[in-house]
C-alpha cells in the first residue's frame, strides 16, 4: 500500500485490526506544522442532578509550546468556565462541573 499517511474518514487505521499483513510505503511531506487540536473529551455519560463531575479535555499543541492560551467551556447559555494555561505539546485540562440542571446538557 502506498499512502501519504493521512486518513480522511472513519476510525484511524492505526486502531484497526487486520487479518492480513499490510506493508506500507509512506509518501508525502514530513514537515510538522503548527497546530492546536482537541484530541479527546472525556466525561461521565450519566450524572445525577446535584453531583459534581469532571470534564477532561486532551489537547495537542504542536509548535505552540510555552504560549499562553485560554480554554473555554460553554453551553447554550454562554461561558461556564475558562482556564488560562501555558501550552505544552500534550496536556490535559480538567473542568469540575456541578450537575445543577435537569435533563440533557450539551457543552462545547
Amino acid at each position: 500500500m502506498i499512502s501519504d499517511g493521512l486518513y480522511n474518514q472513519g476510525l484511524s487505521p492505526s486502531y484497526r485490526q487486520s487479518l492480513i499483513p499490510i506493508h506500507s510505503l509512506g509518501l508525502g511531506d514530513t514537515t510538522t506544522r503548527k497546530d492546536i487540536a482537541i484530541k479527546e473529551v472525556r466525561s461521565n455519560q450519566v450524572v445525577y442532578q446535584g453531583n459534581r463531575f469532571p470534564i477532561e479535555v486532551y489537547i495537542d499543541a504542536t509548535g505552540y509550546t510555552g504560549m499562553k492560551k485560554t480554554v473555554i467551556l460553554s453551553d447554550d447559555d454562554g461561558i461556564i468556565s475558562k482556564q488560562n494555561l501555558v501550552l505544552s505539546s500534550q496536556m490535559k485540562v480538567t473542568f469540575e462541573m456541578d450537575a445543577d440542571k435537569f435533563g440533557l446538557s450539551i457543552y462545547a
